[in-house]
Parts: C-alpha cells; structure tokens; sequence
C-alpha cells in the first residue's frame, strides 16, 4: 500500500494521538519520589482555629503540595490538579497570609507569628493517609 502525502500526515496524527492518550489516563511513570498520602487537618492557635491561611508542606525531595484553611482551621492538601495528599516522608510546613487576602482571624495571625519567630522551620512526617492533621499552636510558641 502506498501512503500519499496527507495519509502519512493522517497516520502520524493517529499515532500521537493515542501516544498522548495514555499520559491522559494517568499511565505513565509513577511518582519518582515515592506515594502520596491524603492529608487533611486543622490549624488552631490556643484551641482557636485559624482561618484563611495558605498552607504548603514541601518535602525534602519532590514536589510541594498547597491547601488553604477555612474559616474553622480545616485544610485539605493537593499534590497536582488531579491528585490530593502530600507526598510520603519529612516536609517543611509553611504557614503564610496569601497576598491580597482578608480575612484572617486573630488566631491565624498569630500562627504566622510563630512560624515567623521559630529559629529551625517546622516540619511533619507523613507515612500513611492522615484525615485529622493537628497543627497545634500555642502562646507558649511565641515565647521560644
């Protein structure tokens, strides 16, 4: 069979396409840095949550993942668009004020205070799906 000019243009088409099918179903290369775990949880200062603040957990190899808190503390963590948690092992938690954004109760502001004063940053162990998180802040935190 002799393919003319706009067959092998059509033939080339369909072999991209279903290339690029499979990265569209999720197949592909796994996490090169390990699993990913669900991770939800709450954010309080003196048992008050802390409501509106970004949250981001950065691992020491790999990808950060974000959330934010609501008006009761709750946060839920995303990896990627289509993928929830934070992935396995020690990250860096970060707690900050988005730019731009109102809101914040008194207890929110202080978490950030502590997370400004702390002289090591503060850090998690995630090994396995965690669906309550505390980050638990005191005033005895600010005195450190």
């Amino acid at each position: 069979m002799v393919l003319n000019f706009h067959n092998k243009i059509r033939v080339c088409l369909l072999l991209f396409l279903l290339g690029s099918l499979g990265l569209l179903t999720g197949c592909g290369p796994k996490n090169p840095w390990g699993d990913v775990y669900p991770v939800e949880g709450t954010v309080t200062f003196d048992g008050n949550p802390a409501s509106r603040l970004e949250v981001t957990f950065t691992p020491e190899q790999g990808r950060p993942s974000v959330g934010g808190t609501d008006d009761n503390g709750k946060f839920k963590m995303e990896y990627t668009i289509r993928q929830s948690g934070v992935q396995a092992g020690k990250s860096r938690v970060m707690l900050s004020i988005p730019m731009g954004s109102q809101g914040q109760n008194d207890a929110a502001k202080k978490v950030v205070e502590v997370m400004k004063s702390r002289k090591e940053p503060y850090h998690v162990e995630i090994t396995k799906k965690e669906k309550d998180l505390r980050l638990d802040f005191t005033s005895a935190d600010l005195k450190n």
